[in-house]
């Protein structure tokens, strides 16, 4: 939990302004008065934006009103502040479901109050890559650091280094919402000493393999056919894969060929792999391809990895006698004519018919 402290600011704000007027090396003691403090806020803004700024300051106020800077360093001028500044943070609760949204990029501070106190933290993060964040510890306490990918979900990462170091943790992440928990190990805290924390995100090349459409040659095979299978893959992207992948077809739960990606694949092309000289029985196959089958490609979307579709086979033995058209000649006879009447007979197969068989014709 995170209080304002009203006279560490007043202090901050009266030592940064000073060190406007003098150089950081005479600064290493200083004390104030309420006439001084009166004077540096008639400071002109216009005098500032010129001057140098302290990118960081740690002090030690004593009972007394005595300032000491134990550190400080002059590094940038007022244009680069934004990039630089620190940023004091106030926890509502200390629960998930509230957790302060926070800003990349950007170095907050805030404190652990009490024993059991619990600072929850968020940033939203633009697309899937890497996220990272720094907990700067005080010197004197020891504080863990944990990662969670939802308010429902166990830690992603933990980091718990000791007394006085600072803690890091940078996991691969998705689109949307991360959290961070800072706690102090065995109740440490401090109501007068910060810690500082920044998130950092890196975004990384992100890719879809998905499988496309079965081509059968020839299109309606039968067990007696040599049958060639091509298989498609496509990369939906958005980015290019550069390193090896591989997909592979299945018949029916067997095995029959690996496709190598060698080069990778490029985004919005279909590849395709041929598979030839395959024969089946009568019946239906199931054909299945699985792309990125040793899951070698961490993909936006792992589920779609996989095409099916049955492929029916005809029995190349079985026949199929059916009749065909009648011919009569002539063809509007009279009851005087000599009628001719020619009659057909098709064996649609797919088997050839190899023992007698006959045709009987009948009138009337």
């Amino acid at each position: 939990m995170i209080r304002c402290h009203q006279l560490q600011k007043f202090f901050v704000l009266f030592v940064g302004i000073l060190l406007l007027f003098m150089p950081v090396s005479f600064a290493e003691q200083l004390s104030y008065s309420a006439s001084e403090q009166q004077n540096l806020e008639n400071v002109q803004e216009t005098e500032i934006n010129n001057s140098k700024v302290v990118s960081e300051l740690v002090i030690n106020v004593s009972e007394n009103g005595e300032i000491t800077i134990l550190n400080s360093s002059i590094t940038q001028t007022n244009n680069d502040l934004k990039n630089a500044e620190i940023q004091e943070v106030i926890p509502e609760d200390n629960t998930c479901s509230v957790a302060n949204s926070l800003n990349l990029g950007v170095r907050y501070y805030a404190f652990v109050d009490y024993s059991g106190d619990v600072d929850w933290h968020s940033w939203n993060l633009p697309s899937s890559g890497k996220f990272t964040v720094f907990l700067e510890v005080p010197s004197n306490k020891d504080y863990d650091l944990q990662v969670y990918s939802s308010c429902s979900s166990s830690p992603i990462c933990t980091s718990a280094e000791g007394t006085g170091r600072s803690e890091q943790c940078t996991v691969n992440a998705n689109f949307g919402k991360i959290y961070t928990k800072i706690y102090g190990y065995a109740g440490a805290y401090s109501s007068s000493s910060p810690y500082y924390i920044t998130g950092s995100f890196s975004a990384t090349n992100q890719y879809n393999i998905v499988p496309g459409d079965f081509t059968v040659t020839p299109a309606s095979p039968s067990n007696a056919d040599s049958i060639t299978i091509r298989y498609h893959t496509t990369n939906l992207g958005p980015n290019h894969i550069t390193s090896r992948f591989y997909s592979r077809l299945y018949i029916s739960n067997n095995f029959y060929q690996t496709c190598d990606f060698s080069n990778g694949a490029q985004a919005g092309i279909t590849y395709y792999c041929e598979r030839s000289g395959i024969t089946l029985t009568a019946g239906t196959h199931r054909l299945k391809n699985i792309v990125d089958a040793d899951s070698q490609i961490s993909e936006t979307n792992e589920n779609d990895n996989t095409k099916e579709q049955d492929l029916s086979v005809r029995d190349a033995t079985s026949v199929d006698l059916v009749p065909g058209a009648f011919t009569v000649t002539p063809n509007s006879p009279t009851k005087d004519d000599s009628i001719s009447v020619e009659y057909e007979g098709t064996n649609l197969g797919p088997g050839d018919v190899t023992s007698y068989f006959n045709f009987k014709l009948y009138v009337d």
